[in-house]
């Protein structure tokens, strides 16, 4: 009697750990799409854009459609920007860094004095 219960409670805790690791896995799978289908105010226009700037040098932007945030990334950082009133394009900033945009051209300047000049996409 006592090993028929021990069987049972074996094959039920089991049947547990099957039922669980499926809906760990489905979890898992469902994840990924549901994020895709997320309304996140920063959208994208193209992810991680990539810049060649003058002195052989590379910045990662990434701007938004409906934000008015940017994402740059810069020697190994990733950098936060606001959008600003700007007469010449889109301009961003972050009241150290200064991020201008004008279609293909973009320049990055730190407190005023440029670092990246002239960058394209690549």
């Amino acid at each position: 009697m006592v090993y028929a219960l021990q069987n049972t409670m074996k094959t039920r805790n089991t049947d547990i750990m099957r039922y669980a690791c499926r809906y760990i896995l489905l979890a898992l799978m469902v994840s990924p799409v549901s994020g895709c289908a997320s309304s996140n105010p920063f959208s994208p226009k193209a992810p991680n854009n990539l810049y060649g700037c003058d002195q052989a040098r590379q910045i990662i932007i990434s701007t938004a459609d409906i934000s008015d945030t940017a994402l740059i990334q810069y020697e190994g950082r990733t950098i936060t920007l606001g959008r600003i009133k700007n007469a010449y394009g889109d301009a961003f900033t972050n009241n150290i860094f200064t991020l201008y945009m004008d279609d293909d051209l973009a320049a990055l300047e730190r407190e005023g004095a440029p670092i990246l000049t002239n960058c394209r996409p690549l």
